[in-house]
């Protein structure tokens, strides 16, 4: 009933759980066809890890982060925060904004998603030169 006063929908679930709730973004979009809908998972919504549950630490070592940190001794070791977190919900962020601008555009809705081995592998990539 309050979701046609919503701009903007933002859930973390696996993909599967929303579809299950029937609250996934195509019977979202069908109700309030102006929505942006955002998905923040932890391995993206295909593939074949789409719909294990992750968090922060597996995230930091799939994506070979953690082979940055450390020493040898220790070996590779997490970052003191919980940097997948962190950089999921900026991504999230960017692209919310971005699909907004979309919105305003074209004055239809958008899909987003992101997730937490995305973006660590993305910001991955800012080192590498």
């Amino acid at each position: 009933r309050i979701l046609p006063s919503f701009d903007v929908v933002i859930e973390n679930f696996r993909p599967d759980v929303m579809e299950a709730l029937g609250l996934g973004a195509e019977s979202l979009l069908e109700m309030h066809p102006r929505l942006v809908y955002c998905g923040v998972s932890g391995f993206g919504a295909d593939g074949p890890y789409a719909n294990r549950p992750g968090f922060d630490q597996i995230a930091q070592g799939m994506s070979g982060f953690m082979s940055l940190t450390g020493t040898d001794e220790s070996g590779p070791t997490r970052a003191g925060i919980a940097i997948c977190d962190l950089l999921g919900g900026i991504f999230a962020a960017h692209g919310v904004q971005l699909a907004l601008l979309a919105r305003e555009r074209t004055g239809r809705g958008q899909v987003v998603h992101t997730s937490l081995l995305e973006a660590m592998v993305g910001i991955l990539s800012w080192g590498a030169g």
